[in-house]
């Protein structure tokens, strides 16, 4: 099996017409990315809007964990 990623900006008429005749073909399946970024959307903002933390909230946490377990160590 292989799988093929097409980026396409804007669909066309055209290219329209090409996805719905590769549809007809037998054994192929064309699937849309549900998560596709809006224009101008860094990856930054992306892995935040999914749930990721920013670097402070990360660094602040693992310095606190850090320091708790340093104290149960002495």
């Amino acid at each position: 099996m292989t799988h093929l990623t097409i980026k396409i900006d804007e669909v066309t008429p055209e290219i329209q017409k090409t996805l719905d005749y590769l549809q007809t073909l037998s054994g192929v399946t064309i699937t849309h990315d549900k998560k596709m970024k809006p224009a101008g959307t860094n990856a930054w903002t992306m892995a935040i809007s999914e749930g990721a933390v920013s670097a402070d909230t990360f660094f602040n946490d693992l310095n606190a964990r850090i320091e708790k377990w340093s104290d149960t160590r002495a």
